[in-house]
């Protein structure tokens, strides 16, 4: 509904562009309305709290995990372990074998810990992958 597509960009933004010094970010991307990109709000206790975007790369079995964000608030809970989970598990419904993402530095352990793998270090988020059971 309207007011969960809010939160979701709401969060997003928040999290990822203000928190960070950065403008730019684009409520009405297109990439956003794309059939094979599927954007995610989390709720806990029927409060948003977290967002995430999965892309299917061109319809193979590649997944892209795009822009991960969870309300300062609400870190270091467990969400974000639990939303890339979901993640995880829903992007295996969709056929996808392998995810990939594009890390922000200081989120590079939080990914390691849940069995994702270093691929490259030379931009400027780390490029990481997972292979899905």
């Amino acid at each position: 509904n309207e007011a969960h597509w809010q939160a979701y960009h709401s969060i997003r933004r928040h999290v990822l562009y203000e928190l960070r010094g950065r403008n730019g970010y684009d409520d009405n991307h297109p990439d956003e309305h794309l059939e094979r990109n599927t954007p995610l709000l989390f709720l806990w206790n029927g409060r948003p709290v977290g967002a995430v975007r999965l892309d299917q790369d061109n319809g193979n079995a590649l997944g892209i995990v795009r822009l991960v964000a969870v309300l300062p608030e609400n870190q270091r809970r467990g969400i974000g372990t639990a939303m890339i989970e979901a993640v995880e598990a829903f992007a295996t419904t969709k056929g996808m074998k392998r995810l990939k993402t594009q890390a922000a530095n200081d989120a590079v352990i939080f990914y390691e810990k849940l069995g994702w793998h270093v691929i490259d270090t030379r931009e400027r988020n780390t490029l990481m992958i997972k292979d899905l059971a």
